[in-house]
């Protein structure tokens, strides 16, 4: 790692991202101890230990960076969100991180508008003693991402599990002219980077809340683009949740990848609009788009309250097992299902178990009894590595035991469903 750090910061300035801070601490320790490094100006930042900043020593550590007077940072996720690093040619992933929005954040802090490269690159780094278990972590996440990337649009190539397709309620924002939307819309997973949302701070900068007030819900309006035939649709849930699907009319698919859409939808201010000849193919449409939305929304509630919960359990040393644990079940059956595709039995059984687990009281008793179950598959600990087995074993232990009933999904409500605008694009 030392001899590719030098050979990188030769050619760019360097922003070196890790989980933990004690990781941090060590690894910066090591590399100004090395005489190699003398010559560069190194710095560290985290919110713990001896590389802990407040916000002014970051931000001058930032403001020396973007006038390069700094060669490499090492950081944790504390400087992940809302920073401008795109003076940096190169970003490291010391570790991936758990939750895939930080990866995103940390990608997005180089890969800026305003950048002086053409390319710009991400390394990430695994430890050799788990390099088998990343490798198979790493597939699993790229096969995800894809998943990822069909129902929000990314901008570019991140490492990640499934997300939710939960955005920053922009129009609600702006209507109340709230002056920090944008400064938080990088801390939000949405259509990719600064090549989105530019557009909409110039417009809010001119006359933006003045037009959009007089913008009424279920307005339409159409395009002639000469790229597509098709039917685009934004809706939105309550105050947080958007949707965007776009209907190709000639090849019968709906594109949900934000970027994509906004190529197409995208205008000049005063282009000629348009109403094509396929209106009554809105109907019908409308009734597809209508039932993706309810089952997309099942799914972000029951992610969003497991990927709390699993954040819990990383805070604390007894319950950091049950964290790896589920990822390690999980990793299990998106392995089996890859190869055995038709077979979901096993992913029925083990969803009812996850969600159990997740919500059950934590009690000395309890944990106790399901670390003994982890210790007996656990292969690191000499176990028999039969993940079937455990899965069996925590069903048993779950229902002599009992859990506490918990509402994991909340009844879709299409009252709160909003149709905000239809354009075609013909």
């Amino acid at each position: 790692m030392r001899d590719r750090l030098l050979e990188l910061a030769k050619d760019g300035q360097i922003v070196l991202f890790t989980y933990y801070a004690d990781t941090l601490n060590y690894i910066h320790n090591e590399i100004i101890k090395d005489k190699r490094f003398s010559k560069l100006r190194i710095e560290a930042v985290s919110s713990s230990g001896s590389t802990s900043k407040n916000p002014q020593q970051r931000e001058k550590i930032i403001e020396d960076f973007f006038a390069k007077k700094i060669d490499i940072i090492f950081s944790t996720d504390v400087l992940s969100e809302g920073q401008n690093l795109q003076t940096a040619k190169y970003l490291i992933n010391y570790d991936l991180h758990w939750n895939p929005t930080r990866m995103i954040q940390r990608a997005g802090r180089i890969d800026r508008i305003g950048s002086p490269y053409k390319k710009i690159f991400v390394y990430n780094f695994f430890p050799e003693d788990e390099l088998e278990e990343l490798l198979k972590l790493v597939e699993i996440l790229q096969n995800k991402i894809i998943d990822i990337d069909k129902s929000i649009g990314l901008d570019q190539t991140i490492l990640g599990e499934e997300i939710h397709p939960k955005v920053f309620g922009i129009i609600r924002r702006i209507r109340g002219k709230d002056e920090k939307i944008f400064a938080e819309l990088e801390r939000d997973v949405f259509g990719g980077g600064e090549m989105f949302y530019q557009p909409l701070k110039d417009f809010l900068k001119n006359k933006g809340v003045e037009e959009l007030e007089k913008i009424p819900y279920g307005i339409f309006s159409g395009l002639n683009k000469d790229k597509i035939s098709g039917i685009f649709f934004y809706y939105k849930y309550g105050n947080d949740f958007h949707f965007w699907y776009l209907y190709d009319i000639k090849t019968d698919t709906i594109i949900t990848n934000k970027t994509d859409i906004l190529e197409f939808i995208k205008c000049k201010l005063k282009e000629e609009r348009v109403i094509p000849n396929f209106f009554e193919r809105i109907y019908e449409v409308n009734k597809t788009v209508l039932k993706d939305i309810e089952e997309i929304y099942k799914e972000i509630e029951l992610s969003y309250t497991q990927d709390s919960k699993l954040k819990e359990f990383s805070r604390s040393k007894s319950t950091l097992f049950l964290k790896k644990m589920i990822n390690e079940i999980d990793l299990h059956i998106d392995s089996y299902l890859d190869d055995y595709p038709g077979d979901t039995s096993i992913e029925k059984i083990w969803e009812p178990i996850k969600n159990k687990l997740i919500s059950i009281p934590q009690t000395k008793k309890r944990l106790q009894a399901i670390r003994k179950i982890w210790k007996q598959y656990n292969p690191r600990t000499k176990g028999d590595g039969n993940w079937k087995k455990m899965i069996k074993e925590l069903s048993g232990f779950l229902i002599e035991k009992g859990v506490f009933n918990k509402v994991i999904v909340e009844p879709f409500d299409k009252a709160k469903l909003k149709l905000v605008t239809i354009d075609f694009i013909s």
